[in-house]
């Protein structure tokens, strides 16, 4: 602790010169504060008191250490286990399904565990940090977890297959295994709580997606119908009667099924979807869906397994202030499991992308934002995401500004205005407008998006009704016959992740479609597969681009970015829509390959916390990326500057739009071992090629 500057804990009556105190066991006694919170803490690990655990008839706790702050809102708490067991640091319950067990005798055993259980003591007024320590004083082979429990939010409840009572939250891994001063830790809440909780929230959803899989798999339903299976189950439960009866047994799965339905109805009756064909297909369509007859068996008992799961897990994750495409992560999940892999040719973008599309395109905060190509929807739940950043930024100043604009170019009418008005009298004692109302107005008229296939219309619907969003702007149908609807939506920026495949369009065709649908001067981001940047096959169209837009980049990205559902290995395409393309001035060429994942196998991609193969963590890939693409200087580690060349006589360009087109290799970097490494992974590719073949002629042999 020493060498993080903490002060000695035998001075915890006097805070240092930064203001921190630090308390030792029972010394948290001396503040009154700390004993108010800490009074029935006691982690109960006798037998005889284990049951007492989280009521008010728990003794006092006593955490080794406390550290606060009389400047900041911020405490850490710190609980140790002398022993050198790794396996006494943390138990398997939190740490792979991220849930606390409300049991003395477990939350007694482990270091994590403890010191999470004395942070929802605290959290009542403080941010918190919870660290676990196992291992020998004055050790180098301390073992060290990491977790943040947010201030005053409601706790998340639910029970294991035991029957035992869990705590899923609020509480976020912060993988860390080291101790830092408390600069540190209060940086961390004041800039990086966000991205460390939608990464908890994900990983979360994925541990839920795999085992509802299993459930659901045992359940006999199709695993093309389980995403909008659990779509239709997570809108149900935003029904505030429904969420308080479908565990009552007592209720018959007839009856469940019946009010599943009903809860549905009033969601989507409820939303601001003003075309009654919309309605009817998410209707239908969940009709269908909930009619699988292994969940209904033994009194619904399947179903109601499921719905308690989402309820528990997923439920919360959907109404905190990060959120992400959940519908997209079962899906993507499900999909992995897919014996034939058929999807349509759908490539759902991982959140990463999503999130860095919205810093390329450059996000104002009246962008009207258009995926032609929705899927589930993830472009638009980033879009929304950042726009909100940005509202909150606003002083009233910028507000009143947003709403002057909409006036004079009459996107909203007086009646709109006036209702405003009213209603932030009634609730604020003001006419003024608020950020909630740009927030309001952001979630109705600017994230637009349309989508062919009914499925994926309605796995995008759902998203986004989940989120009270957008919902009013998503059309149904193909974006290549519906271009005038799509026209009069206004975009200023275009987002997409095309079909890249079982379509008869062209990819480079829905690219081009997607500059005319956006409006002049603005931004469009797509990604797709590299072969679009460099093949013959696809030269008339990016010809026929440029004749129309300026490409502003094309940036190469990590070949695993769809590792799970797809072998495709794609790039980035930013352009400035209709301005054709000045061969005089450089396009930015981006190597952006490594960008800080690594691959789990239960996980998929996750985070490099402990740089096994990156150099740099994600979001710092990302920030020195976008420095590298805003630069517009010379050549540097993540891109370069180049011309593209024009040839007048044939009027076409013949160039590749790739980094590896451009890029001079320095051959004096190989060495021995990486050319023995090609080659060993050369011998291994035609030995599985080699297999495939035989597998192939042998099934030609049996016909």
């Amino acid at each position: 602790m020493n060498g993080c500057k903490y002060p000695d804990p035998a001075d915890c009556q006097t805070a240092d010169k930064n203001g921190l105190c630090m308390y030792a066991q029972d010394d948290y006694k001396k503040n009154p504060e700390l004993m108010d919170l800490l009074k029935h803490s006691s982690k109960c690990h006798a037998k005889d008191k284990k049951d007492l655990i989280w009521t008010d008839r728990a003794d006092d706790g006593k955490p080794e250490f406390i550290i606060i702050n009389n400047n900041s809102n911020l405490a850490i708490v710190i609980e140790c286990k002398p022993e050198k067991k790794t396996s006494l640091l943390i138990s398997s319950s939190l740490r792979d399904k991220k849930y606390l067990q409300i049991r003395g005798d477990i939350i007694g055993k482990y270091a994590v565990d403890g010191a999470v259980h004395y942070a929802k003591f605290l959290s009542k007024n403080y941010d918190v940090i919870a660290i676990g320590v196992s291992g020998l004083q004055n050790s180098d082979e301390l073992n060290i977890c990491t977790y943040f429990w947010k201030k005053g939010q409601l706790l998340q409840f639910g029970e294991d297959d035991k029957g035992n009572r869990i705590c899923y939250g609020p509480f976020y891994d912060m993988k860390l295994d080291k101790l830092y001063p408390y600069e540190y830790y209060l940086n961390f809440v004041q800039n990086e709580s966000n991205n460390i909780i939608k990464e908890f929230n994900e990983e979360k959803a994925t541990i839920s997606a795999t085992e509802l899989n299993i459930m659901l798999d045992s359940a006999g339903v199709n695993t093309m119908v389980r995403a909008l299976l659990v779509s239709g189950l997570l809108l149900a439960l935003r029904d505030k009667t429904f969420q308080t009866t479908y565990k009552n047994k007592e209720i018959t799965a007839k009856a469940l099924q019946e009010n599943l339905k009903s809860a549905i109805n009033r969601i989507i009756n409820a939303g601001d979807i003003p075309d009654e064909y919309k309605k009817q297909v998410l209707r239908d369509k969940f009709a269908d869906t909930f009619n699988q007859q292994d969940l209904l068996n033994d009194n619904a008992k399947k179903l109601r397994m499921v719905l308690e799961k989402l309820h528990e897990t997923i439920y919360p994750c959907m109404n905190g202030d990060f959120s992400i495409d959940i519908i997209g992560k079962f899906y993507h999940e499900f999909l992995r499991y897919t014996k034939n892999g058929a999807n349509n040719g759908i490539k759902l973008t991982p959140s990463v992308v999503t999130d860095l599309f919205c810093e390329l395109a450059d996000l104002k905060v009246d962008d009207i934002v258009l995926d032609p190509c929705l899927g589930t929807g993830g472009f638009l739940i980033s879009a929304m995401n950042k726009l909100f950043k940005i509202a909150d930024g606003m002083n009233q100043k910028d507000i009143d500004l947003f709403f002057d604009n909409l006036i004079t170019e009459e996107k909203i009418t007086d009646r709109e205005i006036r209702y405003i008005k009213v209603n932030n009298k009634a609730l604020y004692g003001t006419e003024q407008f608020t950020k909630r109302d740009v927030k309001e107005y952001i979630r109705k008229h600017q994230l637009v998006g349309c989508e062919s296939d009914p499925t994926m219309y309605v796995l995008g619907c759902s998203n986004m009704i989940l989120r009270g969003d957008g919902k009013s702007n998503i059309l149904h149908g193909d974006c290549m016959k519906l271009k005038d609807e799509i026209m009069n939506l206004g975009a200023t920026v275009g987002m997409m992740n095309p079909p890249y495949s079982e379509s008869s369009y062209n990819i480079m065709d829905f690219v081009y479609n997607l500059c005319k649908f956006v409006k002049k001067g603005k931004r469009v981001v797509v990604i797709v597969p590299t072969s679009c940047a460099h093949a013959d096959d696809y030269a008339p169209y990016r010809n026929m681009i440029l004749k129309e837009n300026t490409l502003l980049g094309v940036m190469s990205m990590n070949i695993d970015l769809f590792k799970g559902i797809a072998g495709t290995i794609t790039c980035i395409m930013v352009f400035e829509t209709g301005k054709p393309h000045d061969f005089n001035k450089k396009v930015y060429f981006g190597n952006w390959k490594e960008d800080g994942y690594i691959w789990h196998k239960t996980l998929g991609r996750i985070a490099d916390k402990k740089h096994k193969k990156n150099k740099y963590l994600p979001n710092e890939c990302v920030k020195l990326w976008l420095e590298s693409f805003n630069s517009k200087q010379v050549d540097d580690e993540f891109g370069i500057w180049r011309k593209l060349n024009f040839d007048s006589e044939s009027e076409t360009c013949n160039d590749e739009w790739l980094w590896e087109y451009f890029v001079e290799t320095d051959y004096t970097l190989l060495t021995q071992d990486d050319f023995e490494k090609e080659v060993k992974k050369y011998m291994l590719f035609q030995l599985k090629q080699l297999e495939i073949d035989e597998f192939q002629e042998e099934d030609e042999d049996s016909e």
